[in-house]
């Protein structure tokens, strides 16, 4: 059993903790791989199985992948930028696959594209709650 180093939580425990963050903001692809790289210290082959099964708790908890669309402001609706909620964006469902595993896959191939780095852009892949979602 590989238990978090901060405070010893497993792995499996980290996942119900990311995924509880869910009701209350999106959760960064970027994060989740920080959690296997920084909070259980895992690499290559580890980290990229972490990140998978990260990807589908997220799913499964009803997640979808997202990234951020700066709003537009218009004579009717000023964005008005400022410290707080909400942000001056919204979130874009962006479309990955229909199954879980095909999601997944999908977005880990990706991110091992970009380097698998746990330095992701936080402008990048998100997941949110389709309440979150607009569009």
């Amino acid at each position: 059993m590989i238990l978090r180093r901060e405070y010893g939580a497993t792995i499996e425990e980290c996942f119900e903790e990311i995924a509880s963050g869910l009701e209350v903001d999106a959760v960064a692809l970027w994060s989740l791989v920080s959690d296997g790289w920084y909070g259980f210290r895992l690499r290559e082959d580890a980290l990229t199985d972490f990140v998978r099964r990260g990807v589908i708790a997220l799913l499964e908890s009803g997640a979808k992948p997202v990234i951020g669309v700066w709003r537009i402001a218009t004579a009717d609706s000023p964005i008005q930028v400022r410290p707080g909620w909400p942000p001056p964006h919204d979130w874009q469902a962006v479309d990955y696959g229909e199954t879980t595993r095909a999601i997944a896959d999908a977005i880990v191939e990706e991110w091992l594209a970009s380097g698998g780095l746990p330095h992701s852009d936080p402008r990048g892949l998100w997941f949110a709650l389709p309440s979150f979602i607009r569009g």
